[in-house]
């Protein structure tokens, strides 16, 4: 049984708990014509399963309980829901996007009608949590609206009003006493509202960023006094002067506008972006403990600046990170991190 759950920081104390997602089998294509788009593909999930299988396994070998989500459907189907016909519903292997634990809270959040299927995987994960857990679930419109969620998508100047709760776990990023978000990037009104209703002990500080991606995909606090990103820092401090006085490895070169040609795969046309994606998927590192770090690859600037803050690092490669656009954290879900509510920033 899971009787403690939530998370203060994304770098403070020691992980305990996670759900790393999960990846379809390659027999998901058998009944795919025999193409060369069939081979590229099972070779795609093949490489990312056994990609996650690394990440739960590397996880517990550092003491961490691992938890998985189960495969809902393991071939091509067509399912209605919220008024509208999902085609080749996705398979959960980015849990983050739709968990946030905070505060012994646990918020199970509806994201996409792509991913309509992601509170079903994680249900049995959810009946072990214990009595003194506070468990939040977000249910799905009734009617799915395309135009509303693409908006909230985008880079918004406007909101089409307070309509659903739908909100991206990974468009807070908590810091002890405070909790860090984006007005304009996967989030509704309501759902903002709610959170910082759940959450009024905390304060929360809105960041104006540039990208169109999650906000831990743009900065990754590492320990107090170290922040890794892909934003100019001057842009940082303008919004958070305490930033000032910490060292901020600024890499651009973790930045990348990837564009994926959906018509190639119709078969995960649900699956991946059509357009250009603003990529940062090496920020994604995940802290398994205060002094030690998971990451995609090493880079000379990224084991550097480790290493000046006595942290250390194990590599979990995902082989096809950039195709999925998803990085260590997209993959994990946070459940629980021992770790203390304190002012990181004063």
């Amino acid at each position: 049984m899971i009787n403690k759950v939530g998370a203060f920081t994304s770098f403070g104390g020691d992980l305990k708990t996670v759900i790393v997602g999960n990846m379809v089998e390659p027999t998901y294509f058998d009944a795919m014509p025999d193409t060369q788009n069939k081979k590229v593909l099972q070779q795609i999930v093949s490489d990312t399963k056994e990609d996650l299988d690394n990440l739960a396994s590397t996880y517990a070998s550092y003491g961490v309980e691992v938890h998985r989500p189960k495969i809902t459907h393991s071939q091509p189907c067509i399912v209605d829901a919220c008024g509208t016909k999902i085609i080749n519903p996705m398979p959960n292997f980015q849990p983050h996007d739709h968990v946030l634990c905070i505060d012994n809270t646990f918020i199970n959040s509806f994201v996409d009608i792509e991913r309509y299927f992601d509170q079903q995987s994680i249900k049995h994960i959810v009946d072990d949590l214990g009595p003194s857990v506070d468990y939040v679930k977000i249910d799905a419109p009734n009617i799915w609206d395309n135009e509303y969620y693409d908006n909230l998508m985008m880079d918004m100047t406007d909101y089409p009003g307070v309509k659903d709760t739908i909100l991206h776990g990974p468009a807070f990023y908590p810091c002890g006493e405070h909790i860090f978000y984006t007005e304009k990037y996967c989030i509704s009104p309501k759902a903002l509202d709610f959170v910082k209703d759940k959450f009024s002990d905390h304060s929360f500080i809105s960041l104006e960023l540039p990208f169109k991606s999650h906000l831990d995909a743009q900065i990754r606090i590492i320990k107090p006094g170290v922040l890794l990103t892909i934003i100019d820092p001057d842009v940082l401090i303008a919004q958070i002067p305490q930033f000032s006085t910490w060292t901020i490895l600024h890499d651009q070169s973790w930045y990348e506008a990837k564009e994926h040609k959906k018509q190639t795969y119709t078969e995960l046309s649900n699956w991946i972006d059509d357009d250009t994606v603003d990529s940062s998927v090496h920020l994604g590192v995940v802290n398994i403990r205060p002094d030690l770090v998971a990451i995609l690859k090493e880079s000379k600037d990224l084991c550097d600046t480790l290493q000046k803050a006595n942290v250390d690092w194990v590599v979990c490669p995902l082989r096809h990170a950039q195709f999925w656009n998803f990085s260590l954290s997209c993959a994990t879900a946070i459940i629980h991190r021992e770790d203390h509510c304190e002012d990181y920033l004063n």
